[in-house]
């Protein structure tokens, strides 16, 4: 059995090769003939253990670790959500506190207890500080398509009343023709000032021009019992308003990750920064990121140097909103006023189901 130390290390190689095959060798032959001052990769790999030593910890405490994979993209210096295999279990390593699972699990068990649906959940195995282990579960095929689209259309109109965002096709897993979450790190979004305003098409649920390869396409749900399911949703909440308000008023402090750009944008410009042109001319590789992520909107103007400083990390950019305030992902917070949380617009919309399912429905419609 490989150590942890070999396990990891490799880990890490393999993340680096994925990223640019180029860079490895570059960063060897730019420090052998001294073009700049570089860390070998064993340095790189000795300062990403220390780093992240408790997540390590947490990892492989009480656990003979065979293999660990990538399941995400790495965020806040090199953290991502692991798939950790022993000889005889499997599970998953996430570190983040995943507390919205529990809050949409809490809000789907109204569903399931009115006896119409019968969703599945995630099992949390442990939590600590930040960190936390989950139960692995296989993606089936999806025998009944009616079964599923009537359950997906109880999700669509679950999360978008949440204002959840970013629930495409690798987010949501298929369990005996069930839809599942398996990630969800962005209920209750914030209201951004200046810029169109939220609906259906922010879930990634439905297909857009922008959006063309949700599930409703990849496994051609039926419309007719997707639009079953908005209905059964709505009827099951209409009668359980207030304990509904009351679970998400409970949640409102909760971290909720902001998602400012598209993440494969993010992962273009992270290959292409770690192009050797950009490794021996700092300079000229920040002039580049500058230049791709600058926009007009004052958001642009706040995080981009947080961007900047993430992809320089090998990082994708991680930002979270939490008491009315914006933190990056060293925790620090961006001064800012385009962000306004989003609670009191999703409890009127709980008393007010008819009208939020009429716009529901026609927003559909016109996708």
């Amino acid at each position: 059995m490989e150590t942890t130390i070999s396990i990891t290390t490799n880990f890490y190689i393999n993340y680096l090769n994925t990223l640019n095959k180029d860079i490895l060798p570059a960063l060897t032959y730019l420090e052998s003939n001294r073009v700049f001052s570089s860390e070998t990769i064993e340095k790189v790999i000795d300062r990403i253990f220390k780093k992240h030593k408790e997540y390590l910890d947490f990892i492989f405490n009480d656990h003979k670790v065979d293999k660990i994979s990538r399941l995400g993209d790495m965020h806040r210096k090199g953290r991502c959500t692991l798939l950790v295999e022993t000889k005889t279990d499997k599970f998953i390593c996430k570190p983040v506190d995943i507390d919205l699972i529990v809050t949409i699990n809490s809000i789907l068990s109204l569903l399931n207890n009115s006896g119409i649906f019968d969703f599945v959940f995630l099992n949390i195995l442990s939590k600590h500080n930040g960190y936390t282990k989950i139960n692995y579960i296989q993606n089936d095929q999806c025998i009944n398509s009616a079964k599923f689209s009537h359950h997906y259309g109880a999700l669509i109109f679950t999360l978008t009343l949440l204002r959840g965002v970013d629930f495409n096709s690798e987010n949501i897993f298929c369990i005996s023709s069930v839809p599942v979450i398996i990630d969800c790190e962005s209920l209750f979004y914030p209201t951004i000032l200046n810029t169109k305003p939220y609906d259906v098409t922010a879930t990634s649920l439905i297909p857009t021009t922008l959006n063309s390869n949700s599930l409703i396409q990849k496994l051609k749900l039926s419309r007719y019992h997707i639009n079953q399911g908005i209905i059964a949703a709505y009827n099951v909440f209409k009668n359980q308003k207030i304990k509904l308000a009351n679970i998400i008023t409970n949640n409102s402090e909760k971290k909720i990750r902001m998602i400012f750009k598209p993440t494969h944008y993010y992962y273009s410009l992270l290959k292409n920064s770690t192009h050797p042109t950009f490794l021996i001319n700092k300079k000229k590789q920040q002039n580049y990121l500058n230049d791709s992520l600058l926009g007009q909107h004052e958001i642009s103007k706040a995080i981009i140097h947080s961007e900047i400083a993430d992809l320089s990390s090998l990082d994708i950019p991680y930002f979270y909103f939490q008491n009315n305030k914006l933190f990056n992902a060293d925790d620090r917070e961006i001064k800012q006023n385009f962000l306004q949380s989003s609670i009191d617009t999703i409890i009127h919309d709980v008393f007010n189901l008819d009208q939020f399912k009429s716009n529901l429905i026609k927003k559909m419609d016109t996708q």
